[in-house]
This record gives structure tokens, sequence and C-alpha cells, in this order.
């Protein structure tokens, strides 16, 4: 009685396993056998010349940016007084931060989204010109552009900043070289009127100094010569005698 069991229990597994083998075993067949005749079906199909459409892929969403409307500048920088082309200026407009560079002929061009903008041009030692009839001063100029607008021939305007340049003597008339020289401004504080350094130079071996970029205005002028001095506007370094 102890045997009995065991044994059915074992033929019962292996009979089961032996069905599940024949499924599988039919189902690869079956799988074999439609892959062979799609393979001819193809082959039949390329021999009698019949072209077969490919799935064409997804077209590509359009980038925001390509859907924003977009505004074109065109223009000219010109030296102010002489009107000759200044070439290497930044053109920027603000605040996109969008900029480009003149050419030798002093053109530029921009394009950007539709909106409003301050069109300013920046090269060391310039500044816009004001131009009250086009709404230009020192800061730029203000635009305001719709959609699939074209601004052409802008005309920038820069003048030179002013400098002042001129010689230091001692008092037998022979050149100072390594005198401070310094420009102040009046400016006003809440505590009243105060004067402001605004720039620093030393004069040269012969005694010449020039103050530059300074901005339009009247300035105060004075000349000192003492080691102190000499080396702040040196930035700390000894001046040579």
């Amino acid at each position: 009685m102890g045997v009995a069991p065991s044994s059915y229990c074992t033929s019962r597994k292996y009979k089961s396993s032996g069905q599940l083998l024949a499924i599988r075993t039919s189902r690869s067949v079956r799988l074999s056998i439609e892959a062979r005749t799609m393979r001819q079906l193809w082959l039949l199909l390329l021999v009698v010349g019949v072209q077969i459409p490919r799935p064409l892929p997804p077209a590509s969403p359009a980038s925001p940016a390509s859907l924003t409307p977009r505004i074109s500048i065109e223009g000219t920088v010109i030296r102010g007084r002489t009107n000759e082309p200044i070439a290497s200026v930044r053109v920027t407009l603000r605040p996109s931060g969008i900029s480009t560079v003149t050419d030798l002929t002093g053109k530029f061009r921009l394009e950007a989204p539709a909106g409003r903008y301050t069109l300013l041009a920046l090269q060391d030692g310039f500044v816009l010109q004001r131009d009250s009839a086009h709404g230009v001063t020192e800061l730029g100029m203000v635009l305001s552009l719709n959609a699939g607008q074209t601004l052409n021939n802008v005309l920038l305007s820069m003048v030179a900043l002013p400098a002042i340049s001129g010689h230091t003597y001692f008092p037998d008339g022979e050149p100072l070289a390594g005198a401070v020289v310094q420009a102040y401004r009046w400016q006003y504080t809440p505590f009243g009127r105060r004067l402001k350094m605004v720039r620093t130079v030393l004069t040269d071996d012969l005694g010449e100094y020039r103050l530059f970029w300074l901005s339009f205005g009247e300035y105060i002028v004075s000349a000192s010569y003492n080691r102190r001095a000499q080396r702040a506007a040196l930035g700390g370094r000894r001046f040579s005698p």
C-alpha cells in the first residue's frame, strides 16, 4: 500500500511533462512554418517587382523658437561729425541679450522674437550720440516691433568720450615725471555737494598726462607729487626714480 501511491504520482508527473513538451513542440513548428511562409511571400513580391511601402517616421514637432514670430533690424553705426563707419561695435538688444558685431562697413543685422527692446551700441572709448528726432539717447534706442516687422536703415551715431590732456612742470620749467594727476566732479549726496575723484593717471617722462574715457561735464583737475600718491596710483608698486 505504501509503494503504489508513489508509483502513481511519478507516472502522473511524467505524463504531464510529456503533454507540456508536446504543446511546446507543436507551437514552435507552427511558428517556424509561418515564418518560412512569410519569407517566401516577401521573396515572391521582390521578384515580381512590387514595391513594398515602408512606414514613414513620425513627424517631429516644430520647436517653440520656430513658431515664435520674428522681427528683423538692420542698420549702420557711424562716427559722429565725420559719418565714418565704425567696425567691431557690439550691437545688443536688451533685455534679450541678442547681439552682433558690425562689419568693416559698420553694418549690422539682428533677428529676435517680436517685442519691446532697447537697441544699444557698445565700444570702448565711445558713447551713443543723442538724437531726439529718432529717440536715441546715451542709454540706447527704445523699439517696439510687431511680428514680421522689419526695421531697415537704422543709423546709430557714436562720439568719442571726452578726454583731458596736458603737461606738468617743476618751478624751473623742467618736465615733472611721475606726478599724480586726478580729475574730480561735483556730486550731490544727502550730506551736500562733495567732490568725487573719477580718474587718476601718472605723467610720463615728458611730464604729459591724458585723462580719458570721461563722461560729458565739468571737471576739476589737480596734480601732486609725493610717494604715497604715486604708490596708490600704481596699485602699491614703487615708482623707480
